[in-house]
């Protein structure tokens, strides 16, 4: 008896599901936004906010460097990327 190939834990020819790849890309959609966009953010927040461009890049590298110690806390584990966006940013500032 052939299975339903659209339902929500369809196999691919990888053997794979598709619910399990679609978690997987949410992982990393998830992942990206906390060490790239919370950064961009609290710089366009302090610029909206009237701060000049130092601080409003000050504020995204302080955001950076503590997403980089609460993976560290968390995870027991440096997150190279967001090591990576926050050592780019404090270049920018310095």
């Amino acid at each position: 008896m052939p299975s339903n190939p659209s339902g929500p834990a369809a196999r691919t020819e990888t053997g794979t599901t598709t619910r399990r790849s679609g978690s997987v890309v949410r992982a990393m959609v998830t992942t990206l936004f906390y060490d790239v966009g919370l950064s961009a953010i609290a710089y366009f927040a302090a610029e909206l906010l009237g701060a000049n461009t130092y601080i409003a890049l000050l504020a995204g590298t302080a955001v950076a460097g503590l997403r980089v110690l609460w993976v560290a806390i968390r995870q027991r584990r440096i997150d190279p990327f967001a090591l990576f966006w926050s050592s780019c940013s404090a270049r920018v500032c310095c």
